[in-house]
């Protein structure tokens, strides 16, 4: 196995290295090898697995440390590159490539100073690293020192139109440091010198994008297109300037000569992209999913592509694709955070639970997808859990509101009201926002059914900074105190300052509807599916809101809610209310018994259930279901209460 690896003959290395390792399978030297060898056949995530487990027994072995960190810094895992190298450093070992691969780790945790000695070091030790200067160049413009950037790349083996590379970071260079004029001389002189290089004319629209003068930059990317029809940046930097302008079609025309080369399945991706902003989900999904067949290891496509089906309610699709994925990318955190959410979507939070888990052991510093684990754990009423990943994300995150949001809310539901007094005074002491502050107050006084003091504190937090939770917390503080048309002025007042918040939107029109203005009621839930046209509860509603106005388009809403989401009990009974009304009685009551059985002795279906049973000859039934529920004590609280009494006088 081993001469076949110094041979670069990686398939028969792989094969003799899964023989020995047959005969041993905690051989160590067969992990090295296999590592090495999946490396060579750009299998990285296989190579990780055995190279880890290789290191594991043999930490200091340079070879592997080198190959496992080349992996992990292409997969964006500097921190764990920086951890793996420092123990070594710190013992004396002197390699030239471990210095390099250390400075390009510190360089993309933002450790600039640091990253700039290791490659120093890496310079001293291996002079013969030739792309050395081109990371210390890297790493200056990170540091905003362009001049230094320059001076490297000009002076240490002065970059020529033969060194792409280098005249790509010296461009770059130029343009950081505003420095135009020398970036178009030094790009017009190579121009010159190789005419048949598109390259530089694409540096110099880049150059004239950076100074916003678009014609120019157009000017010089069509040039390089002149020069090779088939440039690959300069078509997709003139697609993006087309659809910046919302110049859709000469954008795509763009993207679709991208369709024969080797690029083809970015270019589809891209126009992806472009049929979203059309609005065109129908053709992003095409595209995506052709994307996805050329790029399989593509994790971008892969987002844009399993969110889509999320959106369109179809989580077995989204689930399909993550695990094609994963098959080839075991626990990358894109597939994991896409499957948490698509396993939320098919009502199975244990597996959702699972998926967040393996992806903060992989990026244990994640602090969205922590906030939203500890969120999955509160709804599953794991509080004490839910407050230890809260607790964790503080301790690295000390003022992240939303953290903070959930823990004290956590503390409230786990009765400790003293615990969020003295958060309270912490973040004080820390000088956070005054609107968390206020309103956190405000959750506290709720608490404690203090609504005057509740509504005094969140009125401060929304003044203070006028957001999405501040005005959920105040309307839902003036509906408790029966402040119902405060609550709609309110509302209204937010939506004229913020017309895209569609969360309030929607908190609006629900107490449109509940407060008998079924014409503004209907006007907001239409807003609403105009931007988000499957909404499951503004479809619904919108469906009872038309029951007496145009039976219809009620039923075509409700059977767009009932396609999107079939299990839905709820949905299920609106649908069959209407199936009722319209005298679809086998139709009807075949959903409205559907969904008793999830709903639970709900009021609302009990009747419509009486009524289909009247309605198909099934009397006694009738009669039994309606005397059990004008019995309830809740029956005072249905709306149809007059109608079920007087189709039990009619059933006697």
């Amino acid at each position: 196995s081993r001469i076949r690896l110094e041979e670069r003959n990686f398939d028969e290395a792989q094969q003799y290295s899964e023989w020995a390792l047959q005969f041993n399978p905690n051989h160590a030297p067969s992990f090295f090898i296999m590592g090495a060898t999946l490396f060579g056949l750009e299998q990285n995530e296989q190579a990780l697995e055995y190279l880890g487990r290789f290191l594991k027994v043999a930490p200091g072995f340079v070879p592997a440390v080198l190959i496992h960190s080349v992996i992990s810094l292409q997969k964006g895992e500097a921190d764990n590159v920086i951890k793996r190298i420092e123990p070594l450093i710190q013992a004396g070992i002197e390699d030239g490539k471990l210095y390099a691969l250390y400075g390009q780790a510190l360089a993309q945790t933002g450790k600039t100073a640091a990253s700039l000695e290791a490659l120093d070091k890496a310079a001293e030790l291996s002079p013969e690293l030739k792309q050395l200067g081109n990371q210390r160049a890297l790493v200056n413009l990170m540091l905003g020192q362009s001049n230094s950037a320059v001076d490297l790349l000009t002076h240490s083996g002065a970059p020529n139109a033969s060194d792409d590379k280098s005249a790509l970071l010296l461009t770059l260079s130029y343009i950081q440091s505003q420095q135009f004029d020398k970036a178009h001389a030094t790009l017009s002189r190579w121009q010159q010198e190789q005419p048949d290089n598109p390259l530089f004319s694409q540096l110099r629209g880049a150059a004239y994008l950076q100074q916003k003068e678009l014609a120019k930059a157009q000017e010089q990317l069509n040039q390089a297109l002149k020069i090779r029809a088939d440039y690959a940046p300069a078509l997709f930097a003139l697609g993006h300037i087309a659809r910046a302008a919302a110049d859709y079609p000469l954008a795509q025309s763009y993207y679709q000569k991208l369709l024969s080369g080797d690029k083809k399945g970015q270019a589809e991706f891209e126009l992806a992209r472009l049929a979203l902003l059309r609005k065109d989900q129908n053709q992003a999904l095409e595209w995506l999913e052709k994307s996805m067949q050329t790029r399989p290891d593509a994790s971008a496509t892969l987002n844009l592509l399993g969110s889509l089906y999320l959106q369109q309610r179809e989580p077995l699709k989204a689930l399909s694709v993550i695990q094609a994925f994963e098959s080839r990318n075991p626990k990358h955190p894109t597939a994991l955070s896409l499957k948490a959410r698509a396993m939320l979507a098919t009502n199975d939070p244990a597996r959702a639970e699972l998926a967040l888990r393996q992806l903060l052991q992989v990026r244990p510093d994640d602090q969205s997808h922590r906030l939203q684990l500890a969120t999955l754990l509160q709804r599953k009423g794991n509080l004490d859990q839910a407050l230890a990943e809260t607790d964790s994300l503080l301790s690295t995150a000390p003022l992240n509101e939303a953290a903070w949001l959930t823990h004290t809310q956590l503390l409230l539901q786990l009765k400790r009201p003293k615990d969020v007094e003295h958060a309270i005074s912490t973040l004080k002491q820390r000088k956070a926002d005054a609107f968390l502050i206020a309103l956190i107050q405000g959750d506290l006084h709720r608490y404690r059914n203090e609504l005057n003091d509740a509504e005094t504190r969140y009125r401060q937090a929304y003044q203070s900074q006028a957001g999405s939770h501040q005005a959920a917390s105040l309307i839902n503080v003036l509906l408790s105190q029966e402040k119902s048309q405060e609550a709609i002025s309110f509302a209204d007042a937010h939506l004229s300052d913020h017309p895209n918040d569609d969360k309030i939107r929607l908190t609006l029109a629900n107490l449109l509807q509940a407060n008998a203005n079924p014409e503004r009621a209907r006007q907001e839930y239409a807003a609403i599916i105009q931007k988000q046209p499957n909404n499951i509860i503004a479809l619904n509603n919108l469906a009872w809101l038309f029951m007496e106005l145009d039976m219809s388009k009620a039923e075509a809403y409700a059977k767009r809610a009932n396609t999107l989401l079939p299990e839905h009990p709820a949905i299920a009974d609106t649908l069959g209310w209407i199936y009722l009304q319209q005298g679809k009685i086998t139709q009807g009551q075949a959903l409205v018994e559907r969904a008793s059985k999830r709903l639970n002795g709900d009021l609302q279906n009990r009747y419509h259930l009486a009524y289909a049973y009247s309605r198909s000859g099934r009397t006694q039934e009738a009669k039994s279901t309606l005397k059990s529920l004008i019995a309830d004590e809740k029956f005072s609280s249905l709306d149809e209460q007059e109608d079920a009494r007087a189709l039990l006088e009619s059933l006697n």
